[in-house]
This record gives structure tokens, sequence and C-alpha cells, in this order.
């Protein structure tokens, strides 16, 4: 006599949710890669704290036995708050150089600026010398005849040609470029134009 035996089901198998603790564990490297370059800092900081979080989550899931992944999960956290270290980091050196960047601007336009700011008002044949050798000179004005295509010249207004000439007699680089000029006319004192 044969008995036919049942063998009872096997339980299924469970499957384990270890895409947090993977997902911690990319972001971490990741983040602390990006965290390496100064500059990268703002993406080393929200990597950094995305990795934290998953790896901190996934490892609750070990803990409940929903995964079983508990070294990526920690190792992720772990990337994740040493790419929030270097995302401070990044963010103080960076600031710190543009800080520096902008002072150095600052000095040189001082440097090169003429050292009596408060210039007076320059009429026809005027010079003016400053304390650091630096002589402006603003001849008389000419009669002008604009072409038809000069920009800011209204038919039948008057046109006056003025030429400045800035001599730099001093030690001193003069930087030209943040020169400004502003013309007045006549005696009231009516802003001209320039072409």
């Amino acid at each position: 006599m044969s008995y036919d035996t049942q063998v009872p089901p096997a339980a299924p198998h469970r499957v384990m949710r270890n895409g947090l603790g993977t997902a911690a564990l990319i972001l971490g490297i990741i983040g602390t890669l990006s965290g390496i370059v100064p500059l990268l800092f703002w993406l080393a900081g929200i990597l950094g704290l995305i990795a934290l979080v998953l790896g901190l989550v996934g490892k609750g899931r070990v803990k409940r036995g929903e995964a079983d992944n508990k070294g990526m999960a920690l190792t992720g956290a772990l990337l994740g708050l040493a790419a929030l270290v270097l995302s401070v980091v990044g963010a103080v050196i960076t600031f710190t150089a543009v800080s520096d960047a902008v002072d150095e601007i600052d000095k040189a336009i001082k440097e090169t600026a003429p050292k009596d700011p408060a210039a007076k008002n320059l009429a026809d044949g005027d010079t003016s010398v400053y304390d650091d050798d630096l002589k402006v000179t603003v001849s008389d004005p000419k009669a002008y005849k604009p072409s038809e295509f000069a920009a800011g010249h209204t038919e039948g207004n008057k046109a006056y040609q003025v030429t400045v000439v800035v001599e730099n007699g001093g030690k001193k680089k003069f930087d030209a470029t943040l020169v400004t000029l502003t013309g007045r006319a006549g005696t009231n004192g009516v802003a001209a134009e320039p072409l």
C-alpha cells in the first residue's frame, strides 16, 4: 500500500526591501565626492541630507527585519553625514574666497582713484591737479556737426565737442576704465547729452 504524502508548501520567501540602504550609499558617495570640490558645496549638502535620511530609514527597516543590508544603510548614513560636513566647509571656503576677492577689487579701485574725491567742476580750458599728480584738463568747446547716425542728438540742437585729457604724473598705475564724464551746458547748468 502506498501512502500519498503531501509536503506542506514552503512559506513564501519574504522579499527584502533594501532599496533605501542602497540609495543612501550611492547618494552618500556622490555627495562626499562632490563635497571635496568647494564650489559644489550646495550639491554635497543636498545629497548628504538625503543620504543621511535614507540611511537612517534603511537602518530602521533592518531592525524590523524588512531589509538585510545593515552595512549599506549605515555606510550611506555616515557618508551622508560626511557630505554635510564637507558642504559646510565648502560653503565657508567659497564665501571667504568671494569676500576676499571683493575686498581686493575694492582696494584696487581705491588705490587708482584720485586722493581728492571732492573734485570741483571744471569749466572750459580748466585744469585740475590732484594730490597723486593726476592732472585732468578740459578743452574749450568746439562746434561739432554730428553724423546722421549719431545716437542721442536731436535734429536742430547745437552740438559741441569737448576733449578731456587725463595725465598720470604719479608713480602708481591709473585705471581709466572707471572714469565717467558728465557735462553741463549754459549758465543754468542744463545736463548735456553725450553723443
